[in-house]
């Protein structure tokens, strides 16, 4: 992208807690522009647009429209906002727009998200799960290239914690990345196990059937209220991958002869985490609005594990029982966390653990 023609970008809840990390990466950049901020957060709004020497501000993303349309939207919203925005957007001739986990709270929701944006040849990215392992799209590929022979099994073993929609969309798009394949069924417990007829996100466990065959274990865990480093290992008859902490170790041949390796894409020194999340988050978006393709961690990956989270609660309700996948019920249901459903500044920044700042 030329200086020229730098891409011209919105970001919507940009003042808040994790807009404000995709304001420091845009920020950075030579081939972007940051030409609006949308926050209803107004005083805090004004701080940031100063700050980055923004001149359009505006209370949502309706307001945005009617007045601008501009080639990226990063919509960094309350998922109770989320789908509307993506809509209008994708709508609204948007060239790229993205937005955050989890998809929606409505399963119909996320399906009118994905299809929008499909009908109208709207690249769609959510999320950072690519992002969120050092070479993650390399091991894939390591993995695809037989590294550890075929693969045989998989397990979650730090569990869906807490947040099955939440933060477990994570490992379960870490599954779909590193094997594959797609959850075609699904056995569910939650806990606690009353959790099970509620609406709301919490922990869940049990066994994924994919796609190739093979069964994910998803591990319990005892710990609701915490969540550990993301620790997911694929198995496969010469070797296996184990991922954790933003990490991966790959590993050949089986019992007492097996090995680690460090392949060549593994040997660069790794730089400051933020700089391959952010920056390798937008750098997908600059691509998409080249190549009119959805960017890696797209809408549709998000919406995938959202099915299978939600998957999850239904089988749990319904006595374990196995629930293939897609659902028939598309009106199913599953609530965030507060702070995640109607964001931070109408719920609270003390389950986040801090509020919004700008990132010098």
């Amino acid at each position: 992208m030329s200086e020229a023609r730098k891409l011209r970008v919105a970001v919507a809840g940009g003042a808040g807690n994790w807009g404000a990390k995709f304001m420091h990466a845009y920020a950075r950049r030579t081939d972007c522009e940051v030409v609006a901020l949308v926050d209803t957060a107004r005083e805090r709004r004004k701080e940031f647009a100063a700050h980055y020497g923004i001149r359009s501000e505006y209370d949502t993303v309706h307001e945005l429209l009617a007045r601008d349309v501009p080639d990226i939207v990063t919509a960094i919203l309350p998922v109770s906002a989320a789908h509307e925005a993506v809509v209008a957007c994708a709508n609204a001739g948007v060239k790229v727009v993205s937005c955050e986990k989890p998809l929606s709270d409505a399963l119909w929701k996320a399906d009118e998200m994905v299809s929008v944006c499909a009908a109208k040849g709207v690249p769609f990215g959510c999320g950072t799960a690519m992002w969120e392992v050092r070479n993650l799209p390399e091991v894939c590929g390591w993995i695809r290239e037989g590294n550890i022979g075929e693969l045989t099994g998989a397990s979650i073993r730090s569990g869906l914690v807490g947040q099955v929609s939440g933060t477990g969309c994570v490992p379960l798009n870490f599954l779909r990345f590193l094997t594959g394949m797609e959850v075609v069924w699904v056995e569910g417990w939650t806990e606690p196990e009353e959790a099970a007829d509620s609406p709301d996100d919490c922990t869940a466990y049990g066994l994924l059937g994919l796609s190739g065959g093979i069964t994910c274990t998803v591990a319990n865990s005892k710990q609701p209220n915490k969540t550990s480093g993301t620790a997911i290992s694929i198995i496969g008859t010469e070797g296996m991958v184990w991922v954790q902490l933003g990490r991966a170790t790959l590993v050949r041949g089986t019992g007492t002869d097996a090995f680690p390796v460090i392949p060549d894409f593994m040997r660069a020194p790794d730089p400051v985490r933020s700089d391959w999340t952010f920056q390798g988050r937008i750098d997908s978006f600059v691509r998409a609005f080249e190549t009119r393709e959805d960017p890696p961690a797209s809408g549709y990956d998000y919406r995938q594990v959202l099915e299978i989270a939600m998957a999850l609660k239904v089988s749990a309700r319904e006595e374990h029982r196995r629930v293939g996948l897609p659902l028939e019920d598309r009106s199913v249901v599953l609530t965030p966390r507060p702070w995640r459903l109607l964001g931070g500044d109408v719920a609270g920044w003390d389950e986040v653990g801090h509020s919004p700042k700008i990132i010098e």
